[in-house]
């Protein structure tokens, strides 16, 4: 007998808001949504704490915003490697259009 999120994947689109990337893995939604509180939350835990560190360490004298840039791309990065579909990080409106945030997420993708 299939389960209630089997019958639910076979008619709908699953799509999970969530930070916890082994739960991501695990339930294998299409798409997810993330917001930074909740990445920032997740660099808490031992599994995700590494990318944080690892993304806050590669930057040395650079504008503050930069290395929080750095740690939502690098979670997305690794959300991106256990699903199908896309992820979308919630970030302040005014840097939705901003072609230097846009050329930053373009070149950190291209580095993992």
């Amino acid at each position: 007998m299939a389960t209630l999120r089997e019958v639910l994947k076979r008619h709908a689109v699953i799509l999970a808001d969530a930070d916890d990337v082994k739960a991501i893995a695990r339930m294998r939604p299409r798409d997810v949504i993330t917001n930074i509180s909740r990445i920032l939350k997740a660099a808490d835990r031992p599994s995700t704490g590494v990318l944080f560190c690892g993304a806050v360490a590669t930057g040395n004298a650079e504008p503050p915003a930069e290395p929080l840039d750095r740690v939502l791309v690098a979670f997305g990065i690794e959300i991106l490697q256990r699903i199908d579909g896309r992820v979308s990080t919630e970030v302040n409106a005014c840097l939705s259009r901003s072609r230097d945030a846009l050329r930053m997420d373009e070149r950190l993708a291209r580095t993992h």
